[in-house]
């Protein structure tokens, strides 16, 4: 799993927008604006610079507005130059229902799914039990303890090693002449991989 950086773009869709009755395009204009959009959630892309991002026509684009519009995702004014020739819109995107009650989520906040396959949280937490009862220790995911002082609770995921969602740390290596030194990840010792703190 990769890490976010700064460096790399990305928008956040409300997980209600995700779970509303509209179409993915409808979704991804959502996405694009919120791309666009300053600290206000406004902004003002044209038309055509929404169709060309999301390789579609103009119409389809004002299809997915309307439907953004109709679940209370935007509003949208239009605006003129001062010649009163159209000018691009004002987009306005909202994290919550414009206007409209909040619907319901169809994940639950904290809970889990035991047993159950399919979802994210399912899979994620059948595959932690599967690799910690493997090794013999209590699974991460259900472990309330805190994180581990030494490494913190990171888990290193990925790996082909056998130490796939254990906790590790990073070890430093020195470096040999003008060759910088790299190093290596090695189960956290402190906890013996569980990332949890073992103190009492």
């Amino acid at each position: 799993m990769s890490e976010i950086r700064a460096q790399d773009y990305f928008a956040v869709v409300p997980e209600w927008v995700i779970y509303a009755d509209i179409s993915n395009a409808a979704v991804r204009l959502y996405a694009v604006l919120a791309r666009f959009a300053n600290s206000q959630g406004r902004a003002w892309p044209s038309r055509r610079t929404l169709a060309e991002l999301m390789k579609c026509s103009m119409s389809s684009i004002d299809r997915a507005k309307d439907e953004l519009i109709s679940v209370g995702a935007l509003s949208v004014e239009h605006r003129t130059n001062p010649a009163g020739d159209p000018s691009s819109n004002l987009y306005t995107i909202y994290t919550h229902p414009h206007g409209k009650p909040a619907p319901s989520s169809p994940m639950v906040k904290g809970s889990r799914v035991i047993g159950g396959r399919g979802t994210s949280t399912g899979d994620a937490l059948n595959k932690a039990n599967m690799k910690q009862n493997q090794i013999g220790k209590p699974s991460p995911m259900t472990d309330t303890r805190p994180a581990c002082p030494e490494c913190l609770g990171k888990y290193r995921t990925g790996y082909d090693d056998g130490t796939e969602g254990l906790a590790h740390i990073w070890i430093a290596t020195a470096g040999f002449g003008d060759k910088p030194g790299k190093g290596i990840y090695v189960v956290c010792q402190a906890c013996d991989g569980t990332g949890k703190d073992t103190r009492k």
